[in-house]
């Protein structure tokens, strides 16, 4: 049984902080690849014999995702009836041995040095997905009036983590550990954390699904649609998966915002993976380990400061009482709607110092919508279903967003500017409009957001109308 008072009162803070600190180091993983792309690019010439290897980076990126998005529907709803803390432990015990398994995998030479690596990186998103689909749900039950900002400091180790992964992963990568090591050494830094995360069980033993906290938020729903969520939950504690998903799916909130988060995952991961690229082939800089510490340190700085200020601000509006899903969606909107403004202007900006500015600030807006995207997922459903629909987005986002993201970027860089691979060169130069034209495409994506996140809010608001006047 659990200690409420215990664990109500104090292990909160700092378990919330373990929590970001484990996501800190998820996502200092996802850095590597990116920050490195040379160094990787060389390894899949090496194994592949290609003169393309943009393509299969790509690959190699997406492989993380697959594995992240089908684990993560299997792991949330396991975890509506079975402890979620110690399921969250397995997984990322799995996660340390795939990371391992991803050094190893650069000793070797050949085609099954490429094909162990995939697989090992879609091991490690099988691992991380019992964290991103269960933590959430926990910090936004038991972060009260504070849950925006907890899951804001949370989402915050997300551009931190993967732009202090870029940097990592550059410098190990061009010194004679090679980028092995990165992988080597953040397996080790997980090791105690996950021990830490085993001894907090206790405080979180009962399933998400006995977790009452949130419950009000049905009853601020529509009356319609809260006597049928009350009707599809109250029949059977442990329903048919098909059920659930139906449940989900079937909210035009939800699905309105997944769609939406997922045009904005496929601008912000195709834009990471080749961010330092796309530096080097405009000419600001010949080598990728300067463009890896600038365009990291733009995205470390934007994601320190926009995602903590989204959180902030939806805790000021008090997005826990009712009314708050349409001021999630509203916020949603307007960040994004002034990111794409912002950074639309980019590629063509020849000047280093404006062509930062920019896309600091559109960067900034940008990672202030995450605390409320995934509110705004969670809000949309009964809080039984909140880790199946963080799951279902994952999968959404996943499938239309950041998976083939990074492939098509890819595709269409080797495409366009087939010269433009590794250093910066004469020809590389002569392609600059290419590159433009290739950023220029990935930023363009950003309108679908806005598209999807509009109605989604004309929904909620239209809704809020009609409950006032009944």
């Amino acid at each position: 049984m659990v200690n409420h008072n215990l664990a109500n009162v104090f292990p909160h803070r700092q378990i919330f902080l373990l929590f970001s600190l484990i996501n800190f180091l998820n996502y200092l993983d996802r850095g590597i690849i990116p920050g490195a792309s040379q160094e990787f690019n060389i390894f899949i010439q090496q194994a592949l014999t290609t003169n393309k290897p943009n393509v299969y980076l790509g690959i190699l990126q997406s492989s993380f995702i697959v594995g992240f998005s089908i684990s993560s529907l299997i792991f949330a709803y396991i975890s509506q009836f079975s402890p979620p803390m110690l399921l969250v432990t397995k997984g990322m015990c799995v996660w340390i041995c795939a990371v391992v398994g991803c050094g190893l995998c650069g000793n070797g030479t050949g085609r099954a040095s490429y094909a162990f690596l995939v697989f090992f990186r879609m091991l490690s998103g099988v691992g991380e997905a019992s964290f991103c689909c269960i933590i959430p749900p926990i910090i936004q039950s038991k972060g009260g009036e504070n849950s925006a900002s907890w899951l804001a400091a949370f989402y915050t180790a997300i551009p931190v983590g993967t732009a202090v992964g870029f940097a990592y992963s550059s410098v190990l990568a061009n010194s004679s550990l090679g980028w092995q090591a990165a992988f080597y050494i953040e397996g080790m830094m997980m090791a105690p954390f996950v021990g830490l995360l085993f001894l907090c069980h206790r405080y979180y033993y009962g399933s998400i699904l006995s977790t009452p906290s949130g419950y009000d938020d049905i009853k601020s729903a529509h009356p319609s649609d809260a006597l049928l969520v009350q009707e599809q939950l109250d029949t059977t504690e442990r329903q048919n998966v098909y059920k659930n998903l139906k449940v989900i799916v079937s909210t035009p909130t939800f699905s309105l915002t997944v769609l939406g988060y997922s045009a904005y995952a496929a601008v912000l991961v195709g834009l990471s993976t080749f961010g330092p690229a796309f530096l080097v082939d405009l000419g600001f800089f010949h080598f990728e380990s300067s463009a890896s510490a600038v365009f990291g340190g733009i995205a470390s700085l934007a994601g320190l400061i926009g995602t903590p200020l989204g959180g902030l601000l939806l805790d000021k509006f008090h997005v826990s009482t009712r009314g708050g899903l349409r001021v999630c969606c509203l916020q949603n909107l307007m960040w994004v709607l002034v990111a794409t403004l912002l950074v639309l202007p980019v590629p063509y900006v020849s000047n280093l110092l404006a062509f930062c500015l920019l896309l600091f600030f559109g960067c900034t807006a940008l990672f202030s919508a995450t605390a409320g995207f995934n509110l705004a997922v969670m809000m949309a459903v009964p809080p039984k279903l909140r880790a199946l629909a963080l799951a279902c987005n994952t999968i959404g986002i996943h499938a239309f967003g950041d998976v083939p993201s990074p492939v098509i970027v890819g595709a269409l860089k080797d495409t366009l500017a087939p010269s433009c691979v590794g250093e910066f060169t004469e020809d590389c130069a002569r392609e600059r409009p290419q590159i433009q034209l290739t950023m220029l495409i990935i930023l363009l994506y950003l309108w679908v957001s806005v598209i999807f996140l509009g109605v989604a809010f004309g929904f909620e608001h239209r809704k809020q109308r009609h409950r006032f006047v009944v």
